[in-house]
């Protein structure tokens, strides 16, 4: 391989690399020996992306220059594990990095409110080390190395606690943008999430991805200061300080017993609701005795529930969301059972239904979405708000000017996207500073599709619902964008809550679909036609060969599934989109379990289904 071709800048360049590596090497073993190494080359020239190489050889001081040497390795890289154990990490690392237009100023802030956090919260130190571009590493020695899921989920919460102290310091969401917060990220905490490693150089301008002290931090005009020709008069000078401040750390433990336990998503106030709710989540009628007992069996209600009171209940909830102009989510039928108030799913539950990925981040942001709702802070509040719309795949911008909503968020959806105007308000409980015309006024300031009002909750006074309908402004309560974080709704998904006064609705809708829905289906189908086409493949194989075996067209495979979802009990029939849905599904690469040839519409099944 021929290193940097055609770019004449970097003429020199590996011998520059080399040597800085020959005095650094050492300290990099003396503190990550035995670590995966990782490294990054660039065979198109450093103008080019680099590539990653992740090997399962151990790090030591040879390995690193034979791979300068024979693969022009340039940057090296680890999520610091233990030599025996990939999952236990020495380190934790809190990434602060600089989005777009925001100075190095603001990083370096950023940098000591969360060492402010650490110290005085936690009592655990921490070591900076620029990256060379343009942000900060903080890195943390634990003597016990916990176990990275644990860490992580910790250090979530840790970057949320700051972003919740210092909103205009610091946001969690990369999708934030324009508003000079630093973006801080935890999530490299993880088996082969690796980042920069101290003394790595950094390609772009042979920088130095070197450790600091706290006191040199004020004085730092960026964070690409230290280069490859500048660092070895350093090294002389202050020796390892990565390893000098680690061994002044000493023995410094996680700071939590067992590990951090992710948040759970927040619960429905009603009990009985709720728990009809989970027990008519098939789609079948019930009375309210077969919801109590089956509620009493998933204890979901106390044994000493009467059935009277479950009745009653359930009644007068229904009254009451229709009296509110609101959607019931549960219906009475003509012989006074209670069902879901969606279309009727008696499709067999064959396949499990898929359940979000618990994902930390979002318990993290959650649970700051509920504290600083209900907080005196209400720029705290603004700021978990874009952050919440950026994880849901906004492009958001938090806004302080006079007349102007709190915030802006632009879908990432190309040409389908659209701009929402964010207006934030934090209430002990229900929010009662309400105007949906001064919020609605803000689509014109901004150039914005919708207008939404985001709080902790709203009434439901059918007076507020109706300025809400006039004005053509959705409330979305926390908990409602806590459940929309929960289930990873895409940007095009909250354009359907977005374009409701009622946001409640569409997510119940939504919720839905995604457990009875099209999703369930097709996943049906496919789990039906590939279980019966192989035992038909098989049968076909022991009879008479291929010379006998039947096709599987979309035909046959639709009157397949039919008969088995009618001996299951099933009213419904499926459709021929469906069918050919689920044969294009069975032979993606991604599943790879079927071939399916278009041009005679059938399909054959390659291996047996697993179970």
């Amino acid at each position: 391989m021929q290193l940097l071709a055609g770019s004449t800048n970097d003429v020199g360049l590996m011998p520059r690399v080399l040597a800085h590596y020959q005095n650094v090497a050492p300290l990099m073993e003396a503190s990550f020996a035995g670590a995966p190494i990782v490294y990054k080359n660039y065979p198109a020239g450093t103008e080019n992306p680099g590539v990653f190489h992740v090997m399962e050889a151990k790090l030591d001081v040879k390995k690193l220059l034979w791979l300068i040497h024979a693969k022009h390795a340039i940057e090296f890289f680890t999520w610091a594990p233990l030599p025996s154990d990939d999952y236990r990490l020495r380190f934790g690392r809190i990434q602060i990095e600089a989005p777009y237009g925001v100075e190095f100023s603001r990083v370096k802030r950023a940098a000591i409110s969360l060492r402010e956090i650490l110290r005085n919260e936690w009592k655990l130190q921490s070591i900076p080390q620029v990256d060379g571009r343009g942000g900060i590493v903080l890195w943390l020695p634990f003597a016990d190395a916990p176990h990275a899921a644990g860490l992580r989920a910790w250090l979530h919460s840790v970057a949320n606690q700051a972003a919740m102290q210092f909103p205009d310091q610091i946001t969690t969401e990369s999708n934030t943008h324009d508003d000079d917060r630093a973006y801080v990220h935890v999530g490299t905490n993880a088996a082969g999430q690796y980042s920069a490693m101290p003394y790595s150089l950094y390609a772009h301008g042979v920088a130095v991805c070197a450790p600091i002290s706290w006191s040199e931090l004020d004085d730092l005009p960026h964070a690409g200061y230290f280069t490859a020709e500048t660092f070895a008069e350093r090294l002389r000078r202050y020796g390892d300080i990565f390893a000098k401040d680690a061994s002044k750390i000493g023995k410094q433990l996680s700071p939590w017993a067992g590990g951090a336990s992710p948040a759970q998503p927040p619960a429905p106030r009603n009990g009985v609701i709720t728990a009809a709710v989970d027990v008519l989540g098939d789609g079948r009628p019930r009375t309210a005795h077969e919801i109590l007992s089956a509620a009493i069996a998933r204890q979901l209600m106390p044994p000493s529930t009467r059935n009277k009171f479950v009745w009653s209940a359930l009644v007068e909830y229904i009254a009451r969301q229709r009296g509110h102009g609101r959607k019931p989510p549960i219906i009475q039928d003509v012989q006074r059972r209670f069902r879901i108030n969606e279309l009727p799913d008696d499709w067999p539950d064959l396949m499990p239904h898929p359940t979000p990925h618990a994902d930390v981040a979002v318990h993290a942001l959650c649970d700051r979405l509920e504290e600083t709702s209900t907080g005196k802070d209400a720029g705290a509040f603004e700021a978990s708000v874009c952050d919440a719309f950026a994880r849901l795949g906004f492009l958001t911008r938090r806004l302080s000017e006079s007349g102007a909503a709190d915030g802006v968020g632009d879908a990432i959806l190309g040409i389908d996207g659209y701009r929402v105007a964010i207006e934030c308000s934090t209430a002990k409980d229900v929010v009662n500073n309400l105007a949906p015309g001064e919020v609605a006024r803000f689509r014109e300031t901004h150039g914005a599709d919708y207008s939404v009002m985001v709080g902790p909750q709203f009434p439901e006074e059918i007076e507020f619902l109706q300025e809400l309908q006039a004005n053509n402004v959705t409330a979305l309560s926390v908990p409602e964008l806590q459940t929309l974080l929960h289930i990873n709704a895409n940007p095009l998904e909250v354009k359907g809550v977005l374009a409701s006064e009622s946001a409640s609705d569409v997510i119940a809708d939504l919720l839905w679909e995604r457990s009875h829905g099209p999703i369930k289906r097709v996943a049906t189908i496919a789990h039906i036609i590939a279980r019966e086409g192989w035992k038909i493949q098989r049968t076909a194989a022991e009879m008479g060969g291929r010379d006998e075996a039947p096709q599987l067209t979309a035909n046959g495979a639709k009157l397949l599934v039919d008969v088995v979802l009618r001996a299951a009990g099933t009213t419904q029939s499926c459709t021929y989109d469906e069918v050919r849905e689920a044969f294009e599904w069975l032979a993606s690469p991604s599943v790879g379990l079927a071939k399916f040839e278009p041009e005679q519409d059938s399909l054959v099944i390659l291996r047996p289904p697993a179970g």
